[in-house]
């Protein structure tokens, strides 16, 4: 079996060759963008390209992650996505960042002291609405399950 790239997005053209000729056109919903691939909505990247991403952040990827939302909402919890909508557990709305130096601050060293966090049912929302999401140091975030 010999697999070849037909000239349309998401379809691939198997084609067999067992005495005669037969084509089978199998849609797949892939879609390649430089660095990514997505494949039935699961985006994968290469690990040589994550880890140049990472070289010199102190902070790893994370399942815990800060969420900057469409009307100014920044909200935290584990995130999770499925298709186009957004998910986020454990959440929180974080009402005022109580810190001096932005989110960076709270994503490395956690709640400060001035923080105001108000703890609220999971979040859930459409992929278009986030501005930014920003990984955590999880080990400083032990109040979100």
């Amino acid at each position: 079996m010999q697999i070849q790239a037909e000239g349309r997005l998401n379809t691939i053209t198997f084609t067999q060759h067992i005495g005669s000729h037969a084509q089978h056109i199998i849609p797949l919903a892939i879609k390649v963008t430089m660095k990514t691939i997505k494949i039935n909505e699961e985006e994968y990247v290469l690990k040589v390209d994550v880890d140049k991403a990472l070289k010199g952040s102190k902070v790893a990827p994370t399942k815990i992650q800060i969420v900057a939302l469409q009307r100014g909402w920044i909200v935290i919890g584990r995130f999770s996505q499925v298709k186009e909508q957004c998910h986020l557990t454990s959440a929180f709305v974080i009402r005022s960042w109580g810190t001096t130096k932005g989110l960076g601050e709270l994503a490395e060293n956690g709640a400060q002291t001035n923080t105001k966090l108000d703890k609220c049912p999971d979040i859930h929302f459409h992929e278009l609405t986030v501005i930014f999401r920003m990984d955590v140091d999880e080990k400083m975030w032990s109040q979100i399950e």
